[in-house]
């Protein structure tokens, strides 16, 4: 079972909170909002622990892997941080509106052994966690930059 944090409890991140605690391979673990009431909604609706600061979810050994579904202009940061702390991290579109950051954010993750991946809105989280579990047993998923 992959243990997912979340951070980002808006439209999209209630979207991926629902998904990901219906799927039979992945759970749940914590959420995150920088709006406190948005990440308690979906803590309290899915009775999922409601982390107090992103960095709570990177340093957590109760989390196996990272969905970053904030606001555009973090994501890039929240990429590197996650990747930084050994976790795999699928990312909401876009990366960033900036193509320069996005190629920055991926020299940084480059080498690194956590996978990273973008998906859109649409993006299947079955599909989503049949790709981290090889990576969460210690072997080399199929996330791809």
């Amino acid at each position: 079972m992959i243990r997912f944090a979340l951070l980002g409890c808006g439209r999209i991140g209630k979207m991926h909170a629902a998904n990901l605690s219906t799927h039979p391979d992945a759970c749940l673990a914590r959420v995150y909002d920088i709006h406190e009431p948005s990440a308690r909604e979906v803590g309290d609706r899915l009775g999922v622990e409601v982390a107090a600061s992103p960095e709570e979810i990177f340093e957590s050994a109760e989390v196996d892997a990272v969905l970053v579904a904030t606001a555009t202009e973090t994501h890039a940061d929240s990429i590197e941080r996650a990747v930084a702390a050994g976790k795999p991290v699928l990312c909401e579109k876009p990366i960033d509106l900036s193509l320069a950051r996005v190629e920055e954010c991926a020299r940084r993750i480059a080498g690194r052994e956590s996978p990273s991946s973008s998906a859109s809105t649409g993006a299947s989280i079955p599909a989503i966690v049949a790709r981290a579990i090889p990576c969460g047993r210690g072997r080399s998923g199929s996330f791809t930059r």
